[in-house]
């Protein structure tokens, strides 16, 4: 089972608490912030955890503010998800039982860590019990139009085309090839920006032609100010060293645009985790959302 966890900074204890109890029975989890009690607004966690539920990138999620009212609130706005703001073990087992819920809502500031814990595993043992009745309200459900749709947009960046000319790692190639079969087959939301085009427009003629073709029918978003503010701000606070300041463009553009995932061979120095909190960290301390940083091989997994 793949899990996502995510509060704000009311609910960042329990979710640290919750976090370790999971890892130690050796679950799959992603942690979407918040990543210290620093205040952050909880809609920049709850809806793109939310999304990634919706999407199916995650079988359950775990969301947790004040009260649980609000991240409930949020990610019951996304298609494809069923939050519940449980407070008891009964709702919480009700919730699983007749509503198929996939995301679970705490309250930091009214739940016992204990009391916390014993409502989450009887929600994660709990099956839907799939009878007709509950199937025929959940349809019901589905016909009313979500506020925000699940469908993950993806912001490539230059390194995804340029790795179809890497002949030293033709895995990554073969990757790259059914990346761009699928942006476009439109299966994917996909996004570039100037930067990209930028970049591409100084590559040797040969080669500058065919990644122009290839990306020729992407939507294009500009560099603006705010997107080079962001970008100089993780220079600033050393998440992206100086010498990578194109990279820490492709970040800001990605993450202003409100886009869920930046799609990159690229970021060695921004794979680990801890840089990943590093980086959506200085996000919702700017008002931003969760940025998922990935590489091709993961959108196609």
């Amino acid at each position: 089972m793949k899990i996502a966890i995510g509060s704000d900074h009311a609910g960042f204890e329990l979710k640290e608490f919750i976090k370790e109890y999971l890892l130690d029975k050796g679950l799959s989890l992603k942690d979407f912030g918040a990543y210290s009690e620093e205040p952050v607004d909880y809609p920049d966690i709850a809806i793109p955890l939310a999304k990634a539920v919706g999407a199916g990138r995650f079988s359950r999620g775990i969301l947790i503010c004040g009260t649980g009212v609000g991240v409930s609130v949020a990610a019951n706005r996304v298609a494809g998800v069923r939050a519940v703001n449980a407070a008891d073990v009964w709702t919480a087992k009700q919730s699983r039982e007749h509503g198929d819920s996939n995301i679970l809502c705490l309250g930091g500031r009214v739940l016992s860590k204990r009391r916390a814990i014993t409502i989450l595993e009887a929600w994660l043992k709990t099956p839907f019990s799939g009878e007709e009745r509950h199937r025929r309200r959940l349809r019901l459900i589905d016909l009313v139009p979500a506020a925000i749709n699940a469908r993950h947009s993806y912001y490539i960046d230059t390194s995804v085309p340029n790795y179809l000319f890497a002949e030293r790692n033709l895995d990554h190639v073969r990757a790259t090839r059914a990346f761009f079969d699928i942006v476009r087959r439109k299966k994917i939301k996909a996004v570039i920006s100037t930067v990209v085009v930028e970049e591409i427009s100084r590559a040797p003629v040969n080669k500058k032609n065919k990644l122009f073709n290839l990306i020729r029918k992407i939507k294009e978003l500009d560099l603006d100010l705010k997107a080079e503010k962001l970008a100089r701000a993780y220079v600033k606070n050393n998440v992206v060293p100086a010498k990578y300041f194109n990279d820490a463009l492709h970040l800001a553009i990605a993450t202003v645009n409100r886009i869920d995932c930046l799609v990159s061979w690229n970021f060695k120095h921004l794979i680990n985790v801890k840089a990943k909190e590093k980086v959506n960290h200085l996000n919702y301390k700017y008002g931003y959302g969760y940025l998922d940083l990935i590489s091709p091989e993961e959108v196609l997994a």
